[in-house]
């Protein structure tokens, strides 16, 4: 055996019967160190089990409410803080305008009365578009291609130059269209074109609400009322955009010159929208109604059961049920608010 060797194995022989005060200790410092650590991280988790969040509208989250713990045998139960009516919030608005040989006065009725729209929904993030009820590429129709308001713009945003007279300008949108009115044939189209013609309006962390203005309802080929078209719109949005949030709202009939639009009616009714009457002599109330309504719809991560929901604002105030209206994942304040105002929902929801 080499001297070098020898001086190898007298090492190990010393480390092996060393004395035990001369003994390497089993938790040396950095193994305590990584041990209070681990224990630290952990506590961090047990301790944001329970499911909470606070955003503002609009603000994308990674399913914040999914924690198990407070499991009831209806479901998880979340907490959700929101500030309604802030520039923060996004909403994509989607004007869908009958452009048949009768409307000429009810695009008039709209773009004298856009200021009161845009009033109520100027604190927020939004995307306003406008398409027809034609359904075809040629003639009076666009086929749900976003009207150019100008050469470099197809839809408006808060800091649009001159905003307010492209909007009035192009909703007068004529009355050349086919007379088979197809809202929500064109509305399918519209988001069939996300990719090309319509790039960059529907976003995926922004609510959509449409809004149709017709004397007529969803009609077929043969011009009669059918649902067939409205079915596939949801169904094709609900495909594309399975945790988008959609509203409809609406300006139409029955009245004593527009026919009933009872699918439109439906659609309204369902998500939760406004509608009001074709034939009002002035649509500036209604416009600011439709408006208000959007820009104080919140989106909550998941379908509350409503008789569970609690919703409370920052001064400790709850509001009753008659303060809010909830649809599915949407609810929409009703109660006037002091800008700024933290909403807070406490809810279960079903796994």
């Amino acid at each position: 055996m080499t001297e070098e060797n020898k001086t190898l194995e007298n090492k190990d022989v010393k480390d092996v019967d060393a004395p035990p005060h001369k003994k390497k200790a089993f938790f040396s410092k950095s193994k305590i160190l990584v041990l209070v650590c681990t224990l630290f991280i952990a506590s961090l988790i047990v301790g944001f089990q329970n499911c909470s969040r606070e955003h503002v509208i609009g603000f994308s989250s990674s399913n914040p409410c999914t924690s198990k713990k407070g499991d009831t045998s209806d479901g998880a139960r979340c907490t959700e803080i929101f500030i309604p009516g802030v520039s923060t919030v996004k909403t994509d608005i989607l004007f869908i305008v009958d452009n048949s040989g009768s409307m000429g006065e009810e695009q008039q009725k709209i773009s004298e009365k856009f200021d009161s729209f845009l009033a109520a929904v100027r604190n927020i993030d939004f995307q306003i578009g406008i398409i027809t009820t034609d359904s075809v590429n040629s003639g009076g129709g666009n086929g749900g291609r976003l009207l150019n308001f100008n050469s470099n713009t197809r839809y408006l945003v808060p800091s649009t130059t001159n905003l307010e007279n492209l909007f009035r300008s192009k909703v007068r949108t004529g009355t050349n269209g086919w007379g088979y009115e197809k809202p929500f044939l064109c509305a399918k189209k519209a988001i069939e074109q996300r990719d090309n013609h319509n790039k960059g309006f529907f976003r995926g962390g922004a609510l959509l609400n449409l809004v149709i203005v017709t004397d007529e309802d969803e009609h077929d080929d043969t011009d009669r009322p059918n649902s067939a078209n409205r079915d596939a719109f949801f169904a094709k949005f609900n495909e594309i955009y399975p945790n988008k949030t959609i509203t409809v709202n609406a300006i139409t009939g029955p009245c004593p010159t527009a026919y009933p639009a009872d699918i439109i009616i439906d659609s309204v009714e369902t998500t939760g929208g406004i509608r009001g009457s074709i034939c009002a002599n002035d649509y500036g109330s209604l416009l600011s109604d439709i408006g208000h309504s959007i820009s104080s719809s919140i989106s909550l991560t998941f379908a509350p059961i409503v008789e569970t929901m609690k919703v409370t604002l920052d001064d400790g105030t709850e509001l009753g049920p008659r303060d809010y209206n909830v649809n599915n994942k949407k609810v929409v304040i009703t109660r006037s608010l002091k800008p700024g105002t933290k909403v807070t929902f406490n809810y279960e929801y079903r796994r």
